[in-house]
């Protein structure tokens, strides 16, 4: 975790010179990729915060924790718990980023899946980019508990497929949702910045063609 006053300057916890996760992986002596990707927003009086945990290797996890101060995360706020296990599973597969719609009075979600929407990931793919809400304020229901990301990008908006016509750059990635400073969005447009480029060939770094990471928008309003 960091703070800033201005947006500029930055201070890590506990410090800049000794940084301390708030919340660690486990399986931390084999090669997984651990817990990351987080995405927060604050609510009555308590953050809320969506991360990966991939710490097994088999597959990613969508887990939602809370915190009173950005530090102490546990199931609920209070309490204090830094194993991600402990944190509810809220969806499987890929995971996206989660803000809060003052309008809808739920929580809003944008997310990429690759692939032909048959739950495995293809050779020749393309990633598009999906919008959804949950089924509570809280953010804590999505579907059926927990859905697959795959099942609910079927039922989602997409939002790249009449937007982003562009087949040259299938590689879509890491869409985030601007929002206010407190993770807020408010009104029926819902503005979407995501990384696009041209997927790498086989065997290589799946980013290896982008001579940049250049960003694209595309929105929504609500009917």
């Amino acid at each position: 975790m960091a703070t800033s006053a201005d947006g500029l300057t930055w201070h890590k916890y506990p410090s800049n010179a000794d940084p301390k996760p708030v919340i660690s992986g486990y399986n931390r002596g084999r090669k997984r990729y651990g817990v990351g990707q987080p995405s927060a927003f604050h609510k009555d009086g308590k953050f809320v915060l969506y991360h990966v945990d991939d710490c097994e290797g088999n597959g990613n996890r969508m887990r939602r924790a809370e915190s009173l101060d950005g530090i102490r995360w546990g199931s609920g706020a209070g309490h204090e718990q830094t194993d991600p296990r402990a944190h509810p599973i809220v969806m499987l597969g890929n995971v996206g980023e989660v803000k809060y719609s003052e309008t809808l009075n739920r929580c809003v979600m944008v997310f990429t899946v690759n692939g032909t929407l048959v739950g495995q990931p293809v050779s020749d793919y393309s990633h598009d980019i999906y919008f959804t809400a949950s089924l509570d304020p809280d953010g804590k229901s999505w579907a059926a508990q927990p859905p697959k990301i795959w099942d609910m990008a079927k039922v989602s908006y997409n939002l790249s497929a009449a937007a982003d016509p562009d087949k040259k750059l299938r590689l879509r990635a890491f869409p985030t949702l601007v929002c206010d400073p407190l993770g807020h969005i408010e009104g029926k447009t819902f503005r979407v910045l995501y990384t696009k480029g041209k997927q790498a060939d086989a065997g290589q770094d799946w980013k290896a063609h982008w001579a940049t990471w250049d960003l694209y928008g595309s929105e929504l309003t609500l009917k």
